[in-house]
């Protein structure tokens, strides 16, 4: 995994043009299996800016050292809603080879 990619609703297709409800501040998680839990890794600390575009793009900060099977994207904030909506994320990267770093 290298970068990911994490699209809301553009204000235009929003009521209003307001977004409330849009994740502010998450962390990404990676785990090598369902099954082993204690493989979380932090893959970083990240904000969306809901005054940018509506897809926006992220630089994964820490690589694990292992082929990522479940991804968890933890959302510690949004824009002022008592809850939040989630629409696209896409995690980017190359195929896992064993033995390569």
């Amino acid at each position: 995994m290298t970068i990911f990619s994490y699209e809301h609703i553009g204000a235009h297709q929003a009521p209003g043009g307001e977004r409330p409800s849009c994740p502010k501040t998450f962390k990404l998680w990676a785990y090598k299996s369902e099954a082993d839990m204690n493989t979380r890794v932090l893959l970083g600390d990240f904000t969306y800016d809901i005054k940018g575009a509506p897809l926006q793009f992220f630089v994964i900060k820490t690589q694990p050292d292992y082929p990522v099977k479940i991804i968890e994207m933890e959302v510690t904030s949004n824009y002022g809603a008592e809850y939040t909506s989630l629409y696209r994320l896409r995690v980017h990267g190359s195929l896992w080879k064993p033995g390569t770093e």
